[in-house]
């Protein structure tokens, strides 16, 4: 099972409008249905993709869980670029289970109007999970790099 990181192509330039800063904003993952795709391009907001989220149930809230920061916005002079990580993440299945589900979409959360959040990108599983009653499922070490041209 191969895990994959996508940036959402609009991220450079929301940072660059200030939209997405690293060191102030909020940020929180989602789970997203076994048949979602993401689109690079089409991903904009949390309003593109909202229909696709993991219904509430199971010990899943919809809105996902607030990420904290592992390592800090860093940058890397070997590669050219910068990296993030946040701390493990972790779901703990009730009654129903929480999923199937294929991917965690990191968003920089907008507590006033939601559906403006921006999308940072996908960490893809591989596969579709299923947790199932009284099993805890963890997202290790959501981050991303960006690396320059």
């Amino acid at each position: 099972m191969a895990i994959t990181r996508t940036l959402a192509n609009s991220l450079l330039y929301e940072m660059g409008l200030g939209n997405v800063n690293f060191g102030t904003n909020h940020f929180r993952v989602i789970l997203m249905a076994a048949d979602f795709v993401f689109d690079r391009n089409l991903h904009v907001t949390y309003a593109d993709i909202f229909a696709d989220e993991l219904p509430a149930g199971g010990g899943y809230l919809s809105g996902g869980k607030e990420l904290l920061i592992a390592r800090a916005w860093e940058q890397n002079n070997d590669t050219g670029g910068a990296s993030i990580a946040w701390q493990d993440v972790e779901w703990s299945a009730g009654p129903g289970g929480i999923g199937p589900f294929i991917s965690g979409i990191v968003l920089s959360y907008n507590d006033t109007t939601p559906n403006d959040s921006m999308i940072v990108g996908e960490v893809r599983l591989g596969t579709a999970i299923t947790a199932t009653d009284g099993i805890s499922f963890f997202l290790v070490e959501p981050g991303f790099d960006l690396q320059g041209a």
